[in-house]
């Protein structure tokens, strides 16, 4: 299978899209997981190559959260930005997490992805 540089959960199919193209341009290969299992099973698969993993936590919540950190376990080297409307929210709980860091979504704020 061809190389996979990243993965992202919970965007929604329009934004996925977007975001996989965007990343596309850039020479970055990202695909769009429909749940918490294929996370998992992308992130094993593309163990060598998977740098990215993208997790929208507005869509998951607190069960965003676990599958962060069942990510972290599994794959400690994987860099893992959660997306949201609400950084203050998520800011303390994602900083808990190692190479994790929450981004603000478009039109919330300066620091933006999208």
């Amino acid at each position: 299978p061809e190389s996979v540089h990243g993965v992202l959960y919970g965007t929604g199919s329009v934004r996925g899209e977007r975001l996989v193209a965007r990343l596309s341009a850039v020479g970055f290969r990202a695909v769009r997981a429909d749940g918490r299992d294929e996370v998992m099973r992308l992130l094993a698969l593309h163990d060598e190559t998977v740098k990215l993993v993208l997790v929208d936590l507005d869509q998951g919540g607190s069960d965003a959260v676990q599958l962060l950190q069942e990510i972290r376990v599994a794959h400690d080297f994987v860099r893992i930005v959660a997306l949201t409307a609400q950084p203050e929210r998520w800011q303390q709980v994602v900083e808990g997490i190692p190479g994790s860091e929450v981004v603000e979504k478009r039109g919330a704020g300066s620091r933006r992805l999208e």
